[in-house]
């Protein structure tokens, strides 16, 4: 498994990775890069939110009944919907919103084009609503590279009221 805690420039690591991957990791980046300022510009002209629902946000207003773990499962990228801590990196598509996760993003890029196998992502599931914990990065890879599913660690939480 890929040690996410290495100092080493992932991106001038050619000894590890492939350097026809790394390049088209890039390309991919520029790419989501690029698609996501059109997205986000069309979803601004249909005064559609563009953001990913903020897990905190929703906490606050919500009371937590009970939380349980679901185990590793398989889940669809889109009905991921929401974030813990990376709202502003990435829109509600896990388009990247900023050039600073460049570096982490064509490298996770680059690992699964070479067909490394990543840990699961890890989310909260409330009510219908999925929110990453840790993966955000992953999920925008395989958003773009056309990955429909992926695994993923699952914890429920069970509140009351509505989901704001």
């Amino acid at each position: 498994m890929f040690n996410y805690s290495q100092s080493r420039s992932p991106i001038n690591d050619y000894q590890v990775g492939s350097p026809i991957a790394i390049q088209k990791a890039i390309g991919y980046f520029n790419t989501a890069i690029w698609l996501g300022r059109f997205y986000r510009l069309w979803l601004s002209f249909q005064h559609q939110q563009t953001t990913l629902f903020d897990l905190m946000t929703i906490a606050n207003q919500c009371k937590m009944i009970n939380c349980h773990s679901l185990g590793c499962t398989s889940i669809s990228i889109y009905e991921i919907k929401g974030s813990e801590g990376r709202c502003l990196d990435f829109d509600k598509a896990f388009f990247p919103i900023r050039s600073h996760i460049k570096d982490r993003w064509v490298w996770i890029a680059a690992l699964i084009l070479m067909g490394s196998s990543l840990p699961a992502i890890e989310t909260i599931k409330i009510k219908d609503y999925f929110f990453v914990r840790d993966g955000h990065h992953r999920i925008s890879v395989s958003r773009q590279l056309g990955i429909k599913y992926i695994d993923a660690n699952v914890t429920a939480w069970e509140v009351s009221g509505a989901i704001p």
